[in-house]
């Protein structure tokens, strides 16, 4: 498809809204600011303590969804780690999956419709965690966790460090009121004027359209959807070179 797009010489993009969630946008705002100096690393989790989705469905059978919680949630998370560390692409330097509470029937969300667990027909051959970490082109370390069940708290955390400073957002921390704060050479702290926007990512949905939209109608060099083919292209080395625990 971006082969594709690139010869024809039309648009093409992937709806990835993380990017666009204005809690991100100020936090790469302050980056290219130069608050936080060089960035060295970037750590994201996205966990679920019971958010498996529509169990024994094409959600959790690898041959109609391809993947588990890696190719549902990775994409977000590995684009968004990409983006704020400045980078085009990344190596894998190391990685992990496991498929623990899934076959168990436990760590069922509640948003999507559910097989009953003892059904002959339901299936779960996926990833229900899984850790990856990387190397980007910039020479940045890269960590990103997610899962849709396991034993631990609900975590949707966002840390970038830099030589100069840091910036944390974690609401489950800091309160959904003032998840971010920021971090000088100093060891001195503060919370920054962003609120939590990590739960309802209605607005970062429409920016997402709307700058693709944008990017058409402006003039500018059209997207290709290389940032995403990039993500996705790190996603299937992964699962090369990972055994599920």
């Amino acid at each position: 498809m971006v082969n594709g797009a690139s010869a024809a010489g039309i648009g093409f993009a992937v709806n990835l809204p993380q990017r666009h969630r204005p809690s991100m946008r100020f936090i790469r705002d302050a980056i290219e600011a130069g608050r936080i100096g060089n960035v060295q690393t970037v750590e994201l989790r996205m966990l679920r303590r019971a958010g498996i989705p529509g169990f024994g469905t094409w959600f959790t059978r690898k041959q109609t969804a391809g993947g588990g919680v890696l190719a549902d949630l990775g994409p977000h998370v590995i684009d968004l780690a990409l983006w704020l560390s400045g980078s085009a692409s990344a190596a894998v330097t190391e990685s992990r999956i496991w498929r623990s509470l899934g076959p168990l029937g436990k760590g069922l969300g509640d948003w999507s419709p559910h097989q009953p667990v003892e059904a002959s027909a339901t299936q779960f051959d996926v990833e229900d965690r899984a850790s990856v970490s990387l190397r980007s082109d910039k020479g940045v370390e890269i960590r990103c966790d997610v899962a849709w069940a396991y034993a631990g708290p609900d975590e949707n955390r966002v840390r970038v460090i830099g030589d100069k400073g840091g910036l944390d957002y974690w609401p489950e921390a800091n309160g959904d009121q003032e998840p971010l704060r920021y971090f000088d050479a100093d060891l001195n702290s503060r919370s920054m004027a962003v609120a939590g926007d990590h739960a309802d990512l209605t607005l970062a949905w429409k920016q997402c359209v709307a700058s693709f939209i944008d990017d058409i109608g402006s003039g500018r060099p059209l997207p290709r959807g290389d940032g995403a083919l990039a993500v996705h292209e790190i996603i299937d080395r992964v699962y090369q070179r990972s055994r599920v625990n």
